[in-house]
């Protein structure tokens, strides 16, 4: 069940860009640059995450996706409220005070990551990516990104507290680039993840 709003999410989220089965688009795909000796450790937890996956590797984790396979959304494994514990993907990693989770709500197939600025300076509090996720196996999902809502500190909260920003559609920006390309870009799915490990509090993609 998804902890409170309130609350500190209790389930952990890992996640590694390292072989995906699905190509991410443009920024997506950008892996952090770091040193030799925290390059050692993420490699270190990236092999343990695989070996994890190899040993215990979901089955249909995507049932009740959207009602995937006649089961209720509430009894899918990915509903709920998680919390970044591991990534080395350059898009999810922020300044020292960032409290990064992501809401998933599998009735609407909607993913929205959170990111909330704990410092008391600045006029950013945090912000939202909202994102739809479609099931394209028992384990691999296919992400469109649609809009980011910036959270501010303001004197007119009501009037310039939320800043949204809608982002293009990346099925029609799809579409279009195999149109131009006269249906050479049969491949691309665009981003996505491929769900290496999941169970009760704890998921790897």
């Amino acid at each position: 069940a998804a902890a409170a709003a309130a609350a500190a999410p209790k389930k952990r989220w890992y996640q590694r860009r390292k072989g995906n089965a699905l190509k991410a688009e443009s920024y997506a795909s950008v892996e952090t640059q770091v040193d030799d000796a925290s390059a050692a450790q993420r490699d270190a937890v990236i092999s343990s995450l695989e070996e994890l996956a190899k040993l215990s590797p979901p089955e249909t984790p995507l049932d009740g996706w959207q009602g995937r396979g006649g089961v209720s959304p509430s009894s899918c494994g990915l509903d709920g409220r998680w919390k970044l514990r591991f990534t080395n993907a350059a898009d999810a990693r922020f300044r020292s005070d960032a409290e990064t989770s992501q809401i998933i709500d599998a009735d609407k197939g909607l993913f929205v990551n959170a990111v909330d600025f704990t410092g008391a300076s600045g006029k950013l509090k945090g912000f939202r990516v909202e994102v739809d996720g479609d099931a394209l196996s028992d384990t691999e999902v296919q992400l469109a990104f649609r809009r980011v809502r910036l959270l501010r500190r303001s004197r007119f909260p009501r009037l310039l507290g939320t800043i949204t920003i809608p982002l293009p559609n990346p099925a029609r920006l799809r579409k279009l680039t195999k149109w131009l390309s006269k249906g050479g870009n049969e491949g691309s799915r665009g981003a996505g993840f491929e769900i290496l490990f999941i169970d009760g509090d704890t998921r790897a993609h």
